[in-house]
């Protein structure tokens, strides 16, 4: 996201495994000790941000989780069900804080906080970003499909080639990157 301070050090993105090893290193990549009691921002309520914050939490950090939207996992769940997630996250040791965007990480080369857009501030030694889908499209591109934010589909989930079929967090349907695939039994 445009967010000021995401070149600061201590700013980590959570796409792969690499990532997810980059994170659990610690702030200074000392490793996991130097998690514990580290204040800790994750940008993102969705699943992965959530996950995330239960893994930092785990290894004894003081996490934050930041969600601009009123409440966690809004396509998900309902207002009372996103409620009692909610308690039950912060049951957990984590923070949460809805309704509040991210307007700019501050520190003196190295992330040392989160400023909030209605002005306050979390102390951060680490910043996780987990917002947002961007799917890959170079495959689907190459194939000729149709693309736009994802590879578009119909109601079927019927690709611009009438013998592919696309689902999943790059499946674009009538204009809409859901960024969401549930499993199902």
């Amino acid at each position: 996201p445009p967010i000021e301070g995401t070149d600061l050090a201590g700013v980590l993105c959570l796409r792969t495994r690499a990532d997810a090893d980059r994170v659990l290193a610690g702030p200074d990549g000392a490793g996991p000790a130097s998690l514990r009691d580290c204040p800790c921002v994750v940008i993102g309520g969705g699943l992965l941000g959530l996950e995330t914050a239960a893994a930092l939490v785990r290894r004894g950090a003081r996490v934050t989780v930041a969600e601009g939207l009123a409440r966690l996992l809004p396509l998900q769940l309902t207002p009372a069900a996103a409620e009692v997630l909610q308690d039950h996250i912060e049951g957990m040791g984590i923070a949460v804080r809805t309704g509040t965007m991210t307007a700019r990480l501050g520190g003196d080369g190295r992330v040392r906080e989160a400023v909030m857009d209605d002005g306050s501030r979390l102390p951060a030694r680490l910043v996780v970003i987990n917002t947002g889908v961007a799917p890959n499209l170079d495959l689907a591109k190459g194939a000729g499909l149709e693309t736009a934010d994802g590879v578009v589909v119909d109601d079927r989930l019927a690709t611009s080639h009438p013998r592919v079929f696309a689902a999943g967090d790059v499946a674009e349907h009538a204009g809409t990157l859901y960024g969401l695939w549930l499993a199902s039994r």
